[in-house]
């Protein structure tokens, strides 16, 4: 557009002097008329400059969108991508008053790398890489852990395939929703870390449903059927049956509840030897060999009531205030088969949450997990307890020396304080202290202590 000006007031002045006669009425009209043409142009240029303005801003607008569809990378049948990945840097400590153990402080990483993408006809692709330790043998990692430890000389970290599902959601209706998938699966909802570690993966099928039962209830169901172990030279497959009832409930603008029922089963336990699979965990019965004694056939109840306080000194919006407990029971052993846990939580925050910035979360909860409640390598890697001898029911199959052990056999105390300085990161603090429910002498007993403290970057 200047080009244009620098041109017409070329011409203007070419027509002066030039060498032909103009009559001076002829050249006033013509300046008159080039300088509202130029007048024209130079409105021209603003309307285009602000049209430059808006595109850009509105371009950035859409590179800023979640979630995000480059046409040109994406087909077209793929409607958008939720990432949900994260990282996690903990400090892990673990510590028990007595020379005859060794006070351990790891510094570990956690890396997380995935999304769910939604395609056309109702279907959805899960996809994430999660850092692994590795457990030996040919397995691709620990399938209770996702910590790596900084160890070994800046050693090189291994990456593991975390999630590979596809869903199918045919119903989604006012009332009903209905999906079902298939693959290596999210972490099953609704469950504690009593019965599922958080990092646990399964592998096999789920189906879920939801019923609206009016405004204010929701009924709800999760089936699953999991594959454990795939045998080379046997054909009794150890699979895992999962079911649960779940009854969410609103009674007017304060009140919460949820209450839930679930049943998990196990076909084939004796496949799952300390040889087969990753001995992650401790805690069960089982022979000199490593093969487990009891079966399991668990009924697990929980139910949590929240009370919601309009507001609360340094908390963002509504304010809960929940009681928390769990009931299990394993039919398939006849000592040893007992878990509970109940305690109070103020506030909330979730390391996998969103929007929580300015949040908190003050939590407790007493725990007693007896050695055959559940099939230990289920449940919480993190929990765990001090032993001076091998524990009851452990296989010798190596030397033992005093250590620390995740899994069950234990009661004690847990502890959680949390906070979001950013909508982006957590700040969570954890603790336990316990002792082993059952030891070879009762002088064994040794109250330990576990420290964890992560910050968490979500993106």
């Amino acid at each position: 557009m200047q080009l244009r000006q620098q041109l017409v007031i070329a011409a203007l002045i070419g027509l002066q002097v030039s060498g032909r006669p103009v009559q001076a009425e002829d050249t006033d009209g013509k300046i008159s008329r080039m300088e509202k043409q130029i007048e024209e142009l130079t409105e021209q240029i603003k309307i285009l400059r602000r049209q430059r303005e808006l595109d850009g801003e509105a371009a950035e607008a859409k590179v800023k969108e979640i979630p995000i569809k480059p046409k040109s990378i994406l087909p077209d049948w793929v409607t958008s991508i939720r990432l949900t990945s994260d990282l996690r840097l903990r400090f892990d400590s673990i510590y028990a008053p007595d020379s005859d153990f060794v006070t351990r402080a790891r510094f570990r990483p956690r890396l997380r790398l995935g999304g769910i993408a939604t395609l056309k006809d109702d279907f959805e692709i899960g996809f994430r890489l999660a850092s692994t330790p590795s457990v030996g043998k040919d397995s691709g990692g620990d399938p209770l852990s996702t910590n790596q430890t900084f160890e070994d000389n800046g050693s090189r970290k291994p990456v593991g395939v975390d999630w590979a599902f596809a869903r199918w959601t045919p119903i989604h209706t006012s009332k009903w929703t209905g999906s079902i998938a298939a693959g290596k699966l999210e972490n099953p909802p609704g469950f504690s870390e009593n019965v599922f570690d958080v990092d646990y993966t399964p592998e096999g099928l789920a189906e879920q449903f939801a019923y609206k039962a009016g405004t204010n209830h929701t009924i709800s169901a999760y089936f699953g059927q999991y594959m454990l172990d795939e045998l080379q030279f046997g054909a009794r497959d150890p699979y895992l049956f999962l079911e649960q009832l779940r009854l969410d409930s609103k009674w007017g603008q304060r009140i919460n509840t949820s209450l839930g029922v679930s049943g998990l089963s196990i076909a084939n336990p004796e496949s799952l030897t300390t040889a087969n699979v990753p001995d992650s965990n401790h805690g069960n019965t089982r022979t000199k060999d490593g093969v487990l004694v009891n079966d399991y056939q668990l009924l697990i109840a929980d139910g949590r009531l929240t009370y919601n306080l309009e507001s609360f000194p340094l908390y963002n919006g509504p304010f809960p205030v929940s009681l928390n407990g769990e009931s299990i029971h394993n039919f398939g052993a006849s000592r040893d088969n007992i878990a509970y846990s109940f305690g109070p939580s103020f506030g909330r925050v979730t390391q996998t949450g969103r929007g929580q910035k300015g949040n908190w979360e003050i939590s407790y909860r007493y725990q007693e997990l007896q050695g055959d409640a559940n099939y230990e390598e289920l449940t919480a890697s993190d929990n765990g307890v001090f032993y001076r001898h091998r524990p009851p029911g452990e296989p010798a199959l190596t030397s033992f020396r005093p250590t620390f052990f995740n899994g069950l056999n234990l009661r004690g105390h847990a502890f959680r304080v949390a906070y979001a300085p950013f909508d982006s990161l957590v700040l969570d603090a954890r603790i336990w202290l316990n002792e082993p429910i059952r030891v070879l002498d009762e002088a064994d007993k040794v109250q330990g202590i576990r420290l964890l403290f992560d910050a968490v970057w979500k993106f």
